[in-house]
């Protein structure tokens, strides 16, 4: 498995719980989707960096995971997710804790809807519900910090052969 495959891992299972239950007929493009999870990782990064560095940026806008109708995951509507995520090496566990309690808590001041269980804090954003994560992997020593938008249309409205 490639370093930033985790992080695309962690994000897809993440969000399929969230599906695209319903699907409305325009949003932003994909594309404005990721440069919205983005500002918002980016944002992030910079009120909470807790020394560590953060690189090998993986984007993606292009994720059909989780866009489907209804709950049985089938029937693929032609929607995407935007995901982003970064990777920071070398962190030590104590390290590691502190980042992501810092982010715990500056997510939750930003009124975004957090949980947070062992090496991982996650957050729904408020309002648009995207979702940011960060996980610590202690046998490598790596923290992953990601995002996932929420069902959008590739170009904002649906394209031939979509099934909205």
């Amino acid at each position: 498995m490639s370093r930033g495959r985790p992080v695309l891992v962690v994000i897809a299972a993440a969000v399929l719980a969230s599906g695209c239950a319903e699907t409305p007929k325009r949003t932003i493009t994909a594309q404005k989707a990721l440069e919205r999870v983005d500002g918002y990782l980016q944002s992030t990064l910079s009120a909470v960096r807790g020394g560590l560095r953060f690189s090998g940026r993986k984007a993606a806008a292009d994720s059909e995971s989780g866009c489907t109708k209804g709950m049985s995951g089938s029937g693929f509507t032609g929607q995407v997710k935007a995901e982003i995520g970064y990777t920071a090496s070398s962190v030590p566990a104590d390290a590691a804790a502190r980042f992501l309690d810092a982010l715990g808590s500056y997510w939750k001041n930003r009124s975004h809807d957090v949980t947070r269980t062992g090496d991982h804090v996650g957050a729904y954003t408020d309002p648009d519900r995207y979702f940011l994560a960060a996980n610590y992997y202690p046998e490598r020593q790596e923290i992953h910090l990601s995002g996932a938008s929420k069902c959008v249309w590739r170009d904002g409205t649906p394209r031939p052969g979509d099934d909205p």
